[in-house]
């Protein structure tokens, strides 16, 4: 239908499917798959129309191309296609995006809220089954790592919520942040502490760097609020430091049962060494298609013995599923979603730069565990990038 797409992100439509992307991160992985596939099915029109894509638009494509060719070099049946889903998620940061910015809706004050609610909502179900008796919480799906990934990067956005409310019952905000750091806490998911502290501590460092061209200056810092936002990755930290659980402090002792995760690394200094005895292995018989190309989408299962699933690092997990190529491409795609971070972070919104700080925490985290390389992660990725796309720059030239 030509021109179909320039009338599509006025309609109702388009905001049932970013709310429903939304409510997917949260309440089920079904929705948010259901929303992925109808976001492929737009993204093809979108080609079909010769839409102008950006740059990262067309590393995400390029990206998704590899993984393709990696499921093909990989030798899979067809039944084994689940691998190539966190890439039919991961296409959605394009009809996503080039939507929300054509007519920047929702408003971001709107999403905002919206999102501080879904993810206290979540907490709460997570902190519920802690006192039903489950160790690791987790949320109304997925594990406790999914529960992890999505509070370490809803907690600094509501910091930003909290910091922009100017109502007088500003202090729910403070309820909500508690509720989500409780639900990361039990989680005992040593990336996403690590994730969260670089997080509020690089928007910290920013905003005192740049005190002098903005309203915000060293003295702002004094004020109440902002001690106890900054106080949270000192506590963090000094919370992991004391305490006798591996699984939270590296420098404590491991028990006796010899787990291969309770070590410094937590496993993954293993997962390293096998990479590299598989890369050598390459090297020495000249497998360059597997080295550019990669060894297909579940290398880790079909390559190492091991109870791991994953490579546990973006990067890591790229350059063995997807060779030089993949690597090079997430690279890229990295350097683009920090230029994007650095216009959230150079606005005046809190909103935006708490978005920031979130991508922040995203980043951090892919050198520890699968960021755009899981589904779920990845559709994060791709709310945070849509978003700071549609207003950082909008808002960063206004205060120019």
């Amino acid at each position: 239908m030509p021109g179909f797409l320039q009338r599509f992100p006025q309609t109702k439509g388009a905001q049932y499917l970013l709310w429903g992307f939304t409510a997917g991160l949260f309440f089920t992985h079904i929705l948010l798959q259901i929303i992925a596939a109808v976001y492929f099915l737009l993204l093809i029109t979108l080609l079909i129309e010769k839409r102008t894509l950006n740059t990262l638009h067309c590393l995400v494509i390029l990206y998704v191309l590899s993984g393709i060719l990696a499921f093909g070099l990989g030798q899979l049946p067809v039944s084994q296609n689940k691998a190539l889903l966190p890439h039919l998620v991961f296409l959605s940061i394009i009809p996503l995006s080039i939507f929300t910015k054509s007519q920047k809706q929702p408003p971001l004050k709107t999403w905002a809220m919206v999102m501080t609610i879904f993810a206290t909502l979540t907490a709460m179900i997570g902190i519920f089954y802690h006192f039903q008796g489950m160790e690791r919480t987790r949320g109304f799906f997925g594990g406790y790592f999914t529960l992890a990934f999505l509070m370490a990067c809803t907690i600094p956005f509501t910091m930003g919520v909290y910091l922009q409310s100017k109502s007088r019952w500003k202090f729910i905000y403070i309820l909500m942040i508690c509720l989500q750091l409780a639900a990361l806490w039990w989680t005992y998911t040593r990336s996403a502490f690590l994730g969260l502290v670089m997080a509020i501590s690089s928007w910290f460092f920013v905003k005192i760097l740049t005190g002098s061209k903005s309203k915000l200056n060293f003295k702002t810092f004094l004020q109440l609020r902002w001690l106890a936002i900054f106080a949270i990755p000192v506590l963090l930290l000094v919370l992991m430091l004391n305490s006798e659980d591996p699984r939270l402090n590296p420098f404590a002792v491991p028990s006796s049962t010899g787990s291969i995760t309770e070590d410094f690394s937590s496993g993954r200094l293993g997962i390293i060494k096998d990479a590299v005895q598989i890369t050598r292995q390459a090297l020495a018989s000249s497998d360059w298609i597997a080295l550019l190309f990669g060894h297909g989408l579940h290398s880790r299962q079909r390559l190492v013995d091991s109870p791991f699933h994953s490579w546990e690092s973006d990067y890591l997990q790229v350059f063995m599923n997807q060779g030089m190529t993949g690597l090079l491409l997430v690279i890229l795609i990295y350097v683009y979603f920090f230029k994007e971070i650095s216009c959230g972070f150079k606005s005046q919104s809190f909103l935006l730069q708490g978005l920031a700080a979130s991508g922040i925490t995203f980043f951090t985290m892919s050198f520890f565990t699968s960021g755009i390389t899981n589904f779920h992660s990845g559709a994060i990725f791709a709310v945070i990038y849509t978003f700071l796309y549609t207003f950082a720059h909008i808002h960063h030239a206004s205060n120019k």
